[in-house]
């Protein structure tokens, strides 16, 4: 699950791509459902409350509408942040363990509105243990002003990586690390000063029943939020399926 935050609390450049039964199932399912993800980050000390409605297809393709807010508590001062639609299609199996899909995304926010498209490869090692590798491009059909008071387009190439492990069919774990370079970086950097950044994950998730998934997932925002200040963000996530 990747954002891209700026260094105000209440505006988010928005573009994210979320991912959790396509990259690792659990338990084959194909219908509706709705999640709850509410997110700390601790640089800003602001929360990310989200809303999440889908619907998987028996094929392991999916949409997915997101509908995201930025908020100095849970309970109340919501202010807009984005909405999203992604959707993903598992194009081709080229043998028992490789999967190859592509997906794509359209992101709305204050400035406008964001274009990605992606395409992951997944190697299955054992029925426990399988990693994904994903190329993906992030655009923006508005510009903003750049350092050197240019209108460009603030566009970023992202590397993704997913280490996925099922201790048990209820419980399960994933590491994920992102890797983005700005294809701007000469107008555009990242609060650290680069034109890269680093991210990385660990989730946690558990199968109450076939109705009810948990999961908590921990993990850092390279020097992308006050000054060179790293962010560390803490994320509760519920799942329900129909």
């Amino acid at each position: 699950m990747v954002e891209f935050r700026t260094n105000s609390p209440k505006a988010v450049v928005g573009l994210s791509a979320i991912l959790i039964l396509t990259i690792v199932p659990e338990v084959a399912f194909a219908g509706p459902w709705l999640e709850y993800r509410p997110a700390y980050y601790t640089a800003t000390d602001s929360y990310s409350p989200r809303y999440l409605a889908g619907y998987s297809f028996d094929n392991g393709a999916g949409i997915m509408f997101t509908q995201a807010y930025n908020s100095e508590s849970l309970i109340d001062d919501y202010d807009w942040s984005f909405s999203e639609l992604e959707g993903w299609y598992p194009l081709w199996h080229p043998t028992d363990k490789i999967r190859i899909q592509p997906g794509g995304l359209l992101n709305f926010n204050d400035n406008g509105m964001g274009i990605s498209g992606y395409l992951d490869v997944n190697y299955t090692f054992t029925d426990k243990f399988n990693v994904s590798v994903r190329y993906r491009y992030n655009h923006s059909t508005y510009t903003s002003l750049d350092l050197h008071d240019r209108g460009r387009h603030d566009d970023t190439h992202q590397i993704v990586t997913y280490w996925n492990y099922r201790f048990t069919d209820k419980f399960s774990y994933q590491l994920e690390t992102d890797y983005f370079i700005k294809t701007n970086g000469d107008g555009f950097k990242y609060a650290s000063g680069d034109d890269t950044k680093w991210q990385w994950f660990h989730k946690f998730s558990y199968r109450f029943s076939p109705s009810w998934k948990g999961y908590i997932q921990t993990g850092l925002n390279q020097a992308d939020s006050i000054g060179n200040e790293d962010d560390y963000r803490v994320r509760l996530g519920l799942r329900y399926f129909f």
